[in-house]
């Protein structure tokens, strides 16, 4: 729960690097007062994304798809984490009903983009 907004964040910007995007970052718009807590606490809660982040970073620079849409790429994608144990199945399963339901809306997805670097080289030299 805690860590979800920096996971998204990451495996939103590996999907979009077959799109052509970017993920852009920019200042808060809103103060936030923290209230007294437990450091200790949250460091509990966040601990996954501490010691498993270079896995999860890993995978997403060396996952590949040769799915001809966006979001056949995207329900690869989330099946391709829930596999490797970086997500929950439950995930990979709230994605395809996502992306069912962006169809029922008759959303139009972004296309694919010409491939210009790997994923992997973009990581790391980011």
């Amino acid at each position: 729960f805690r860590e979800c907004d920096i996971v998204r964040g990451w495996w939103v910007q590996r999907i979009l690097w077959d799109a052509g995007g970017r993920l852009l970052f920019r200042n808060s718009t809103v103060r936030h007062d923290r209230n007294s807590h437990d450091y200790y606490q949250d460091f509990l809660l966040e601990k996954k994304l501490y010691y498993e982040a270079p896995q999860f970073l890993n995978f997403l620079a060396t996952w590949r798809s040769e799915a001809p849409t966006f979001e056949a790429r995207l329900q690869e994608l989330a099946q391709g984490l829930a596999d490797s144990g970086h997500w929950s199945q439950t995930n990979a399963d709230m994605m395809r009903a996502w992306i069912a339901d962006l169809r029922s809306l008759n959303y139009t997805f972004p296309s694919l983009a010409p491939s210009q670097c790997t994923a992997g080289e973009q990581l790391c030299k980011v």
